[in-house]
């Protein structure tokens, strides 16, 4: 493929390709120069698969988006899978194999491992153990078996230390779901499935007469995505979740107990109830054995069995005989004679009591296969450089059963070793090629050998792979009383009662994005912060502490202690403080090292999720934190519209002027297009795709915290966040905010170059070349949605990275400001190729890029001047408003507002006649 020609002659230290490619001898086959080419693969994403598009140009992989054929995706892509495409090309990967952390080579670690291989053989596998994360790949798994049957005495274990339960075994169908409730799971964001379950629960809330929408409750600790986008959400503290998951469970079965602490806990029921059948329940990945049989159970016994609740899939396969914790106990007796571990890092993330260092310390021959040096690597006898996902053959299994192909976009950068093939070189003696082990697999499969290189091709277009389906097997919600009692932890108001939680974090998952700087850059949904974590604290919890934004506290746990900033959150829970998981790296690169605290240090295997506090000091000092919104009110301005489904307002909006207001601007008549964009608030769950997605088709820059800290942040598109009501309480709102396309803009007048420009399609156009940095459109737009390049952000690009670049998108320098262009590189290539077809250009064939990442569908790109686009039809319904309306700016950009679905139990109408201000 093209790939393979453009990057054959890269190795590990990135000099120029041997051959000469430009010009071509002989043109690769369907290989334009300037028209990209796209590829459906798969990619895996905190371990579990996700069906993509990759957009290639001249064999570099320059875009990922989400292939719109896989059921788990849609077309959609949330921030991880955008963003891999940075790590694809970042310097600080492994580039060769180390031993005992000098280079090697592959060659010299395949002798050393043949004579390995041969002393195993002897003895059946005794003393040789294999550590992963749960593998959902048939060649993998197949491969596994293979190993098990030729060494029996092999011993196979798996480490996640985010996914270590069974809760995301469940399977959902929002769709024909009317009453949902989720305890302390962000089901919206933190799934494997999760952009299915947004799209399935984004449909049933864009109808305009609110009658087919879906009600959500939410009960949690600290606020998530899952918890804004409820129409009641419930502050709970998780000392109270085993008590709460038996009381509503008790409620369900007729044996209602008043408590104070719940007092919705009687309408929550009803409501499921009237709704038996068409309601689900789930807990998150945090809740305890007790918490998710309760749950279970009243799923039973709502019906939802085998309607809102579906089937899990069956694994197949050969089973891992234990976890993490179970193989810390043959480490200890010093049985392990040779530990390879394939893409875990359990010296960074195992729990604090495992002493997990120590023990790998003891085994004589430990082979880490990762992607970048890391802390396990760094302790390791030998480490073996992986291959990206865009590099490499594979298969995968997703959640709900779907299988596709992983096929590369791109010839091996540094010749890294994909899984397969380290599991091959294990269970073969002479280990196969990625492609011939995937065919293999699928081979098998395919009744007719005929037909298989038919089928394949197909596979390999779609990215799915289209095989007679299996039942799932039937999953059990037996009503057998719990084993355990629930635990009881009454909550009072001193600092001996504080528990701790831990979370994933919102962008480095569990550490494995640390060197990722798109992501270390973007900011927390919910607090906004960025380049750290920090100790998230409720209001009175603060009080009570006497401590504010930024101050240094210890905590105190268990016998270990960390220092952390503190950062004080409106809807947390009190008597609680929750700590983002996957900072405080001190092996990564030169972008994730000694960022944030380590978590995991105060962890412990036995309480993986919550834990009591021992002691909270206050240390004197402060943290700078990086947070891109820091005030979270609308102080009485007109940007964010919420009503109810029957039209109340929730919050107050000035009246719309009777006729149009005058303008000093002339008008301007537009023979041609008139693009928009449409933006639905009550869609919107404020999952930051759409950054990620502008920030890679748009070669955005990294600024860096510092940066950050100055407000100087170079992100296209902005999700404000609200906060409505009480601080212990409030309702909380997303807004995107891009470039508003001002018909009479006020940026244009005020330029001294006329750098910036509104086009004959109305688009707010910006001339680099002519920018010399004056900085007066930024200050004239009330939007302030413009980006200025202080530094020449650009200038220190590494050679490497600049093969992610999109070719059709400038590289910007210091003193010019940028900004949203509507994908303008898109609209051209859209408007060539129906020149090229000999046929009008549509608005449908063009898709921006934070619109083809939206898993929900809330951004629409279109033309006013086709009346049955859907950008004009939004225009004309009910709820369409324009931020800030009242300057007469006449934004291109517009929006529906925000619907929320509360129970009249719980709000009653009523209250919608005074409406709260933002």
């Amino acid at each position: 493929m093209g790939a393979s020609i453009a990057l054959a002659g890269l190795n590990g230290c990135m000099r120029p390709p041997e051959q000469k490619i430009v010009p071509y001898t002989q043109q690769p086959e369907k290989l334009v120069p300037g028209r990209p080419l796209h590829y459906a693969t798969t990619i895996r994403i905190n371990g579990h698969p996700r069906g993509v598009v990759v957009t290639q140009n001249e064999g570099r992989p320059t875009h990922i988006a989400g292939n719109p054929l896989h059921p788990l995706s849609l077309g959609a892509a949330d921030v991880w899978t955008t963003a891999s495409l940075l790590d694809l090309y970042d310097p600080d990967r492994l580039q060769s194999v180390l031993r005992q952390g000098s280079a090697s080579s592959w060659e010299a670690f395949e002798q050393v491992f043949a004579s390995l291989r041969d002393e195993f053989l002897k003895s059946g596998g005794a003393g040789f153990y294999l550590l992963t994360p749960p593998l959902y790949s048939p060649t993998e798994l197949r491969l596994i078996g293979r190993i098990l049957a030729a060494l029996p005495q092999v011993r196979w274990y798996v480490h996640d230390p985010i996914d270590s339960t069974t809760a995301l075994e469940d399977r959902f169908d929002l769709a024909s779901a009317d009453v949902i409730f989720a305890l302390e799971s962000d089901f919206l964001y933190d799934r494997p499935d999760s952009l299915a379950l947004i799209r399935a629960f984004s449909k049933r809330r864009v109808t305009d007469d609110g009658k087919s929408w879906n009600r959500l409750y939410v009960a949690e600790s600290c606020p998530t995505i899952t918890g804004v986008k409820a129409d009641h959400r419930f502050v709970v503290p998780p000392q109270e979740f085993d008590e709460l998951a038996a009381a509503l469970l008790a409620s369900l079965q007729g044996n209602s107990a008043k408590d104070n602490r719940w007092p919705w806990l009687d309408a929550l029921t009803d409501d499921l109830r009237h709704h038996s059948g068409r309601s689900i329940l789930m807990a998150g990945r945090s809740a305890s054995d007790f918490v998710r049989h309760a749950i279970s159970s009243a799923n039973t016994l709502l019906g939802n069995a085998g309607t809102t609740l579906l089937p899990t899939v069956p694994s197949e396969g050969p089973q891992p005989q234990g976890t993490l914790a179970d193989l810390v106990l043959p480490m200890s007796r010093r049985e392990v004679r040779t530990l390879v571990m394939l893409g875990v890092n359990p010296v960074f993330d195992a729990a604090s009591d495992f002493s997990f260092a120590e023990l790998l310390a003891q085994v004589p021959t430990s082979i880490c296969h990762t992607f970048y040096t890391n802390e396990t690597s760094q302790k390791c006898s030998w480490t073996i450089h992986a291959a990206h996902d865009l590099e490499a053959w594979g298969d995968t299994k997703s959640c709900d059963g779907t299988l596709s192909i992983a096929q590369p976009l791109i010839a091996p950068l540094y010749d890294g070793k994909s899984t397969i093939e380290i599991l091959s070189l294990i269970a073969e003696e002479v280990p196969r090629p990625g492609y011939d082990l995937a065919r293999e697999t699928w081979q098998q499969t395919v009744r007719d050998p005929s037909t298989f290189e038919a089928e394949w091709h197909r596979w390999l277009r779609d990215g799915v792979v289209h095989l007679p389906s299996t039942a799932p097997s039937t999953a059990s919600f037996a009503l057998q009383p719990p084993s355990s009692s629930p635990k009881s932890t009454a909550s009072t108001n001193s600092l001996q009662s504080i528990w701790l939680c831990f979370r994933p974090s919102a962008a480095q998952w569990d550490g494995r994005h640390a060197n990722n700087g798109w992501l270390q850059e973007l900011p927390d949904p919910i607090t906004k912060l960025t380049w750290d974590n920090a100790a998230l604290f409720s209001p009175a919890s603060a009080t009570l502490l006497k401590v504010k934004d930024g101050d240094v506290v210890t905590l105190h746990v268990n016998g270990f202690k960390i220092d952390a900033p503190i950062l004080v959150v409106p809807g947390h829970a009190d008597h609680c403080i929750t700590l983002p998981l996957g900072y405080g790296r001190i092996v990564s690169g030169q972008i994730g090292t000694s960022v944030g605290i380590n978590a995991y240090l105060l962890r412990s295997s036995d309480a993986l999720w919550h834990i009591p506090i021992d002691d909270i000091e206050r240390k004197g000092s402060t943290h700078p934190l990086a947070r891109t919104q820091e005030h979270f009110r609308m102080e009485g301005r007109d940007l964010l519209h919420v009503a109810r489904v029957d039209n109340s307002p929730e919050t107050p909006a000035p009246p719309a002027p009777e006729q149009p207001l005058p303008s000093l601007y002339p008008d301007f008549k537009y023979e041609g297009h008139k693009w928009a964009l449409s933006i639905n608030l009550n869609s919107c769950v404020g999952c930051n795709a759409c950054i990620i997605a502008c920030q890679s088709e748009n070669n955005i820059p990294v600024v860096g915290k510092d940066q950050v800290l100055f407000g100087r942040e170079m992100q296209w598109i902005r999700v404000d966040r609200y906060f409505q009501g009480d601080a212990d309480s409030p309702r909380t709102h997303f807004q995107p905010v891009t470039c508003m396309q001002c018909e009479d803009a006020p940026c244009e007048v005020v330029c001294p170059v006329a750098a910036t420009q509104h086009d004959d399609e109305g688009l707010n156009t910006m001339v680099y070349n002519r920018c010399v940095g004056t900085r007066y459109c930024s200050n004239n737009c009330p939007y302030k949605v413009r980006r200025f390049n202080f530094l020449f952000y650009n200038a220190d690009i590494p050679e490497s990275q600049r093969l992610r670049l999109n070719p059709n998108v400038t590289i910007r320098s210091r003193g010019v400001m940028e900004k949203c262009t509507y994908c303008v590189q898109r609209i051209e290539e859209a408007r060539i190729g129906a020149l090229r077809e000999h046929r009008p250009l549509k608005g449908t064939d063009i898709t921006t890029a934070c619109q083809a990442a939206c898993p929900a569908e809330a951004i629409v790109f279109g033309d006013l001047s086709d009346p049955d686009s859907i950008v004009s039809r939004n225009r004309k319904k009910p709820g369409h408003y324009a931020m800030l309306e009242e300057l007469n700016t006449k934004p291109r950009t517009t929006y529906l507002e925000k619907r929320i679905n509360p129970n009249p139990a719980l709000e009653p109408p009523s209250s919608a006649s005074n409406p709260q201000p933002i």
